[in-house]
């Protein structure tokens, strides 16, 4: 009997050196050896992967140590081997989970609230999207519809358009009037009140864009 346990013994710290230098292996794979290779190779883990790549490896070990060892009882329904197994399922996950979320290996971008100075920029982003409307019905350097006016170089032909009135004038009643000044071969579909709708800086930065368009 004693022989047996002896036996047992042996055999217990034999299976705890072979697991324990599997995890040492594992563990400098993770953190000592990426210090070595070059930034370009791909293998730089930071601190998040890094942690939760060594708590799958210590889970690892304990696992197949577990699977080794003799077990004290053995589950005599069908539902205690399930619940065993379901057991072990959700302590693995549950640990992994909680491990990812203290160390996240990937965290979403703050957003940062980009601030333009630049009317024509702003006036440029308001005229190309969609919501404002500008841009499904009229076209810059070829790119938008075709039920208004092509808008290139409207900010010099706006100038020779009415007499008496400058490039900026005649924009500017144009999109607030739209039935003023009728382009031959459209009709005049545009919304009057175009500031109104949209609010008068984003109306005053349209203008601005338009006048650039030369």
């Amino acid at each position: 009997m004693s022989d047996q346990k002896t036996f047992n013994r042996q055999s217990l710290i034999a299976r705890l050196k072979w697991h324990l230098i599997t995890i040492v292996i594992f563990l400098a794979a993770i953190w000592i050896l990426p210090v070595f290779l070059p930034e370009e190779s791909g293998w730089r883990l930071g601190l998040p992967f890094q942690v939760f790549y060594t708590a799958i490896a210590i889970l690892g070990a304990v696992f197949f140590y577990l699977l080794e060892s003799p077990t004290p009882s053995t589950p005599k329904t069908t539902f205690g081997i399930w619940f065993r197994i379901s057991a072990v399922f959700l302590a693995t996950v549950g640990f992994l989970v909680l491990v990812g979320m203290v160390f996240p290996q990937f965290q979403l971008p703050e957003e940062q609230l980009v601030i333009i100075d630049d009317p024509v920029a702003r006036g440029e982003a308001q005229f190309l999207n969609s919501a404002t409307t500008c841009i499904l019905c009229h076209a810059v350097d070829g790119q938008g519809g075709t039920r208004g006016p092509d808008m290139a170089e409207i900010g010099t032909r706006a100038a020779t358009q009415v007499e008496g009135l400058t490039a900026e004038e005649y924009i500017r009643q144009s999109i607030q009037d739209p039935t003023a000044f009728v382009v031959e071969g459209f009709e005049p579909i545009m919304p009057p009140g175009l500031a109104e709708i949209i609010g008068d800086e984003p109306f005053e930065d349209i203008v601005a864009y338009l006048l650039s368009l030369k």
